[in-house]
């Protein structure tokens, strides 16, 4: 009683406190209004009396329902009571009551004269609007220059809308010959003004302006290199010392075996790019602190996060890069990841500048692709004689650091296109007011759009190169292949998410690796080639063009971009790995590669020929070396379990039945309560320990299994069996064998089908006695 009482008092409470908010906020409005009423009565006193400042101000409340009744026609009345005395911004007032036709018929010539009058006495804004009029052609002969000369006398007297003009008209090349320095001057003026839009240009100017600073000082680093190096070729020729010594070098190179001059050559490159990496850091510093240094000094009424941008981004770059150099020059462990993560910003750093420029990439920024791609190639490559002495080593090819900040990162992925497009489709002009729901469906629409064209590249890729689909889910919607069957499935928890996944499979053990690499790369591949084609379109056609879907064509090329972005860096969420940890896990040729090489195997079984006797048992077993705790353990340990179990093989089923149970007691006992059968069947017919099998049917059971399949009934009648029931295990095994015939005809259903007629004469053979005199092991 004492807390619902607690309860009702803080409900009353808390209706007490919204009941004076509302009632604050009726006051608050009703006090406005009046006073608005009362302003409205002193003006048009003054008003009736001749003052034209008067009269404009009661126009003013009229036109926009202060005070007054909401009247366009009495507003023009008495703005034109005011022009005609020669009132300025009364006259421009009355220009744009005659542009807009708002309280008289639409009238560009009128809008003009009226406009001209105030721009003769020197009004800002007036001859803003008149510049407009000539820019545009309405109610005047177009005329450019005319344009420009009343847009300059507008943001000379301060017009933050002609100054961001004039700074936009400067760096086009509109109407006056292009002039960046014109440009900038204009935007700096509408910037100190505190105009985002003005801020924003400048930033991106400075940007570009860097990243253009950043290629040419590289390159010219790199034009050094290259003659220092030809002045080192041409003086050892002179000293005639070079001729044989690099016919014998040649010589000793072709005469290398593959595996002694690749980890070699990748050596060398790595050595060549981490000198790149310290020249890069120490450019992306400088330009980090120069920038800095002008922000500081920059007179922004306020200073925007747009002011930081480049310093900010520059110095990450430069921290980046350093650290690339300091790992590779000492031969570190994670000189891998900082290696990578300083070539995808040489990889992407060109693109982006494509991208916001439409320059194409050939022109200026090959280079930098070239060393992103050879940087890529270099540290993808796991070099054996670098190891960390004293810590243990990550084998999946992902950091600790990227799986830490993942989260925030691809918070960051997903938050950056948007907010980059509402600030595209703003300065546009071209945001649709639109309910918030509608908008939210349309945001999921476009995430589902990515998604599913993400795993359609695998998907496609997969099939085009011989493989078979097993499953296919994007967001809600799951399709999946079940006992020979296709299922569909809609989660209704997974609306809100944009996640997706694809099965398919090879259907040999031997398929090549390589053409696993192509499936994995192409989903990534199709995200980014979708998301430049999306991006392309949307900044190349005109805003009001189909084309642009309401303005969704860009942000899905955005974010499309993103997120292919950050699927590539190798990352681990959970269970789950991102593409690009999968890539590196396959390149690696280490456990890993076995581990998914068995994988692909077991699940492939599900829709084609192969067995569990055709797994590759030796790839199982050299991952096994390495997982030694968790699911992926257990499933390996499992996988050799019914590759011999299929073999004939039982004692060696029977040992890789008991690592399984070790690793499920020690680290994955929360497996699914499916799996849980093997177990029983393994213990009642390998081992035939009627008490374990016993404990392990419990623990299945306490987990409540919902599809009682093949599996279940077999070991159900194997457990039955053991503990003497023979009536029960007989009703067991005929619900399990009629099941197993009407699987279709694939490797693991054929499994299925064989470990029915392994039982069935173990059945045949059993007597009650026989049974009976079984003695429980261990």
């Amino acid at each position: 009683m004492k807390s619902w009482r607690q309860i009702a008092a803080a409900v009353a409470c808390l209706a007490v406190v919204c009941a004076a908010t509302v009632f604050w906020s009726v006051h608050k409005k009703e006090v406005a209004e009046r006073k608005l009423a009362e302003a409205a009565g002193l003006c048009r006193a003054r008003a009736e009396r001749g003052d034209a400042q008067a009269q404009f101000e009661l126009g003013t409340m009229y036109r926009k329902g202060e005070g007054v009744r909401r009247d366009h026609t009495e507003a023009l009345g008495w703005y034109r009571k005011a022009a005609d005395q020669n009132y300025a911004k009364a006259q421009d007032a009355l220009g744009s009551v005659y542009y807009y036709g708002h309280g008289a018929p639409q009238n560009y010539e009128e809008a003009v004269r009226w406009y001209r009058k105030a721009a003769d006495q020197g009004y800002a804004s007036a001859e803003y609007d008149l510049a407009y009029m000539y820019d545009l052609g309405k109610g005047v002969p177009q005329d450019s220059a005319e344009a420009i000369r009343w847009y300059r006398k507008s943001a000379e007297q301060g017009n933050v809308r002609a100054q961001d003009w004039l700074g936009y008209v400067y760096s086009q090349g509109k109407g006056v010959p292009q002039d960046s320095a014109m440009a900038v001057f204009w935007y700096s003026k509408a910037a100190k003004q505190g105009d985002e839009y003005a801020q924003r240009a400048l930033s991106l100017r400075e940007m570009r302006g860097s990243a253009g600073r950043f290629r040419r000082t590289l390159y010219l680093f790199l034009l050094i290199i290259s003659v220092g190096g030809l002045w080192l070729s041409i003086d050892l020729l002179v000293r005639g010392r070079s001729a044989r010594g690099l016919r014998q070098r040649a010589a000793g190179l072709l005469g290398a075996s593959y595996a002694e001059s690749w980890p070699r050559s990748m050596r060398s490159l790595r050595s060549f790019l981490s000198l790149i990496f310290a020249i890069s850091s120490l450019i992306c510093l400088e330009i980090a602190v120069r920038h800095s240094g002008a922000a500081a000094h920059r007179q922004y009424s306020v200073l925007s996060w747009r002011t930081l941008l480049v310093p900010a981004l520059f110095s990450i770059m430069g921290v980046i890069f350093g650290a690339a150099w300091f790992t590779a020059w000492r031969r570190k462990s994670s000189t891998q990841g900082w290696g990578i993560a300083a070539s995808l910003i040489n990889l992407l750093l060109p693109l982006a500048t494509s991208v916001y420029s439409w320059v194409p990439l050939w022109r200026h920024e090959i280079i930098l692709l070239v060393i992103g791609v050879a940087g890529l190639v270099a540290f993808s490559w796991r070099d054996s004689t670098i190891t960390a002495p004293g810590a243990p080593t990550r084998v999946d090819g992902t950091s600790g650091l990227i799986d830490k900040v993942s989260g925030l990162l691809f918070i960051v992925l997903n938050l950056a296109p948007f907010f980059w497009w509402y600030g595209w489709m703003r300065a546009r002009n071209t945001l649709e007011h639109r309910s918030d729901l509608y908008e939210f469906a349309l945001i999921l629409l476009v995430a589902l759009t990515i998604t599913t064209l993400h795993e359609l590249g695998h998907t496609a890729t997969g099939l085009a190169l011989g493989m078979k689909l097993r499953a296919f889910a994007a967001g809600p919607f799951e399709w999946f292949i079940r006992e020979g069957k296709w299922n569909f499935q809609f989660r209704p928890s997974a609306i809100l998410s944009a996640g997706g996944a694809t099965g398919v499979v090879p259907l040999s053990p031997d398929f090549p690796r390589s053409r696993e690499l192509l499936m994995v790369a192409a989903g990534p591949f199709v995200s980014l080639l979708t998301g430049m084609i999306a991006l392309w379109i949307a900044l190349t056609v005109k805003d009001n063009s189909p084309a642009q879907l309401g303005g969704l064509l860009a942000l899905f090329g955005a974010w499309s971009l993103a997120l292919a972005v950050g699927n590539l860096l190798p990352f681990t969420s959970g269970e789950n790995y991102s593409d690009g940890a999968q890539i590196y896990q396959r390149l690696s040729n280490g456990p890993w590669a076995d581990y998914h090489r068995a994988m692909t195997v077991v699940l492939s079984s599900l829709v084609t020929p192969l067995r569990p006797k055709d797994y590759d048992i030796k790839a199982i077993l050299r991952a096994a070396d390495t997982f030694t705790q968790g699911k992926r353990a257990l499933l390996l340990r499992l996988f050799a379990y019914s590759h011999f179990l299929d073999c004939g093989k039982l004692p060696e089923a029977a040992e890789a039945l008991k690592e399984a149970e070790s690793i499920y007691r020690q680290s994955a006992s929360d497996i699914p309560a499916e799996l849980h059968t093997a177990f029983v069947f393994g213990n009642a017919y390998l081992r035939r320990d009627a008490v374990a099998a016993r404990e392990w049917w419990t623990r299945m059971e306490a987990k409540k299994p919902t599809h009682r399949n093949v599996d279940y009934w077999r070991a159900y009648s194997a457990l039955r069996w053991l503990e003497g029931d023979m009536k029960e295990a007989n009703e067991a095994w005929e619900r399990s064998n009629a099941l197993a015939q009407q699987l279709p005809k694939a490797g693991t259903y054929e499994f299925d089908r064989y470990c029915c007629s392994i039982l069935r004469t173990a059945l045949d053979d059993a007597s009650v006695r026989d049974v009976q005199s079984l003695s429980p092991q261990r």
